[in-house]
Order: structure tokens, then C-alpha cells, then sequence
């Protein structure tokens, strides 16, 4: 398939969309560690923000209200092309 009209192709389905601008609170940091200790019950009582942000998400449901909560807080959508790859705390902090 010539590489144009596979690009056509991608744009029609919206994949290859631009992202919005977004400049996050400077307590963002702060923010995520707290929505995490709130929404998984095993990082209620640790201290450490590597083990936080190490941490894998135990299942989808966990991570759909970690990430539903985080959206509400900081009205910043992940699209789906990003989205299945975040796999820890970590890396949603990264994005």
C-alpha cells in the first residue's frame, strides 16, 4: 500500500490524532501518589515513593479507577494508543 494513502488511512480513523497541550499542576507529583494510596489498598501504609511507583496494577478494574480518578483531578485524558502500555504508577506519572 503506497505510504500516503496508509497515512490517509490511519488519519480517517483518527490514530495518528494530535494531543492537546498540557501543562500539569506543579503538585501533580504529590496528587498521583495520593489518588494511588486511595485507590489501591496495598500501598496504603508504604512510605516509600519508589516502591509507589514501581507498583504493577493488581488488575484492569484497579487501574480503570486509578486512571478515571486521575482524569477527574487533573482533566487530562490518555488516549488509547498510550494507554495499553501504561503498566505501573510509574509510567502513568511519566505520561
Amino acid at each position: 500500500m503506497n505510504p500516503f494513502r496508509m497515512m490517509f488511512f490511519l488519519f480517517s480513523f483518527r490514530f495518528l490524532r494530535f494531543q492537546k497541550e498540557y501543562q500539569p499542576p506543579p503538585n501533580a507529583h504529590e496528587t498521583l501518589i495520593s489518588i494511588a494510596k486511595s485507590k489501591i489498598d496495598d500501598l496504603k501504609n508504604v512510605k516509600e515513593e519508589e516502591a509507589i511507583l514501581s507498583y504493577p496494577f493488581p488488575d484492569a478494574r484497579t487501574k480503570f479507577e486509578l486512571l478515571s480518578a486521575a482524569f477527574v483531578e487533573f482533566k487530562h485524558a490518555i488516549p488509547n494508543s498510550i494507554l495499553y502500555r501504561i503498566k505501573c504508577i510509574g509510567m502513568l506519572r511519566l505520561y
